[in-house]
């Protein structure tokens, strides 16, 4: 992956955020005539949910930001970038959703999508790895993040990250902040967690957004 300019502090930061509302869980035909009903878009609204998101995460000096190749993710990417005037966009298929009949995927998945570009997505760095394959069990799905979300941090060490993921990408941070596994996280819900050392994988929980834990 490309790097931007190094950061001055040692004290790193990674927002884990959820893509905006999907059109799917709307427009419940949508699936049915979709030429790829496993990867559908954002909504107007959940285009501004994901401009709201990068307002709120203005000032926190963010210095690049990683996504899902699914294309809520990379829309609710771009949005983001675009409010915080990030200069690169990178995708990393180990945080794609959990590839089950639960999360809605029914084949193994081919993201992103050939027309990203087209769709006003600037993607600078592309994760050729393979993605999970499909079917996955969600016990075994789920235990891809947070082992990621690290791999990233220390990639771009020191620099302060937005990661654009899924629900249950969602609660994996929640627990790695410190958290229940147990959370709810609604469209653009997010965990913002820092670190003080590289290969550290001691995160404190800073901010959270839409994200309800319960017992």
């Amino acid at each position: 992956m490309a790097k931007q300019a190094r950061a001055s502090s040692s004290l790193q930061r990674i927002i884990v955020i959820r893509h905006g509302e999907r059109l799917d869980n709307v427009d419940y035909m949508w699936t049915r005539t979709a030429a790829r009903p496993y990867d559908p878009p954002l909504t107007e609204i959940g285009v501004q949910q994901a401009r709201d998101a990068g307002k709120r995460f203005l000032g926190k000096d963010i210095h690049c930001i990683v996504s899902s190749p699914f294309l809520r993710c990379l829309q609710t990417a771009q949005q983001i970038s675009d409010v915080l005037s990030l200069p690169s966009l990178h995708t990393c298929n180990s945080i794609v959703d959990v590839l089950s009949n639960h999360c809605g995927i029914h084949e193994q998945p081919a993201v992103p999508a050939s027309n990203v570009a087209e769709l006003g997505i600037n993607i600078s760095s592309r994760d050729t790895s393979e993605l999970p394959r499909y079917p996955e069990k969600t016990r075994d799905g789920v235990k891809r993040f947070s082992p990621a979300y690290t791999r990233l941090a220390n990639a771009f060490w020191p620099q302060n990250l937005v990661v654009v993921t899924h629900g249950y990408g969602v609660q994996e941070a929640v627990v790695k902040g410190g958290g229940s596994r147990n959370a709810f996280v609604d469209y653009c819900g997010f965990v913002e967690m820092t670190r003080t050392a590289r290969d550290s994988d001691k995160w404190t929980t800073v901010d959270r957004g839409n994200v309800d834990e319960y017992f």
